[in-house]
């Protein structure tokens, strides 16, 4: 907003003070540019969280024409007035309600911001994990050990290399998964886990 503000003040003094038409209309047509960027991109990831996500991304083009009439509108105004004071005091005043809007804007960003989808799908796997690991008591090189059979499909061997233990060692930890799960092999480990459901609250209270 701010490339906008200053590139649309420059073609305002370009134009007024006598200079190229030409380059104030390429400067124009650049924040224009800016402009549509913004009001598109931003009502592309607003849609995402609407119940109609067709209907509102294409919204952004047209705020973004009815901003230019009502900010164009004004701007011819002030211009033809020929009131060199009160475009000063319009500039300025716009700078000062810019900066405002978007200190605003970044600190509630900051306190309330929602999570990405990857972030909350990342978040969900933990807590999903977590879950899993407190009902069957894993202990914590269980867990790095499910983790790793979870993301690998490498062999044995491999897998116990990046652990740092021996075949044998892993091949203990994978057993003990087994029978804490009544699973049989890594294949029943890994289809157990993504097969299980955590029980509800209210469930482990009943």
């Amino acid at each position: 907003m701010y490339c906008v503000t200053l590139l649309s003040t420059v073609c305002i003094l370009v134009i007024v003070s006598g200079g190229s038409f030409l380059l104030g209309l390429i400067v124009f047509y650049l924040s224009a540019g800016f402009f549509v960027v913004f009001f598109s991109t931003g009502f592309v990831r607003l849609a995402g969280y609407m119940r109609v996500p067709q209907f509102w991304a294409g919204m952004g083009r047209a705020v973004n024409n009815l901003c230019a009439i009502l900010i164009g509108s004004f701007s011819v105004a002030l211009i033809r007035s020929g009131d060199s004071t009160k475009i000063m005091i319009a500039s300025i005043g716009l700078f000062v309600l810019i900066s405002i809007a978007i200190y605003i804007y970044t600190v509630m960003g900051q306190t309330d911001v929602e999570l990405p989808d990857q972030e909350r799908k990342q978040e969900e796997e933990q807590d999903y994990f977590s879950a899993f690991a407190d009902t069957y008591a894993l202990t914590e090189r269980e867990q790095e050990v499910l983790k790793m059979l979870l993301a690998s499909d490498e062999e044995v061997q491999e897998i116990a290399n990046r652990l740092y233990i021996s075949r044998a060692m892993l091949y203990r930890y994978i057993s003990s998964l087994n029978k804490k799960r009544d699973t049989n092999s890594r294949i029943g480990l890994i289809q157990f886990y993504y097969t299980w459901k955590p029980e509800k609250k209210a469930d482990r209270d009943d």
